[in-house]
């Protein structure tokens, strides 16, 4: 026979998910905003140092490609 589960994801205090996107809050230091740095960046599969913009501003997105959620195809999501 077949056997049919259904997953319910719960909340983290790290990650949002949105779709199969991962959301997470990083604190970068204003000299890092204004003049680009790299942050180091906790992910799923273990920490990974992010490359900061020149001239980010509070509340801006940088997308991760293939560090987020594993999708149903395979592909895995941003973060």
């Amino acid at each position: 026979g077949d056997l049919h589960m259904k997953v319910r994801i719960t909340p983290s205090e790290r990650f949002t998910l949105e779709g199969s996107d991962l959301i997470t809050h990083v604190d970068v230091y204003p000299w890092d905003a204004a003049l680009s740095g790299k942050v180091p960046v906790e992910t799923l599969d273990g920490r990974i140092m992010v490359k900061i913009p020149e001239g980010i501003q509070t509340d801006s997105r940088v997308r991760v490609a293939g560090k987020g959620y594993p999708a149903r195809s395979g592909k895995q999501g941003d973060l």
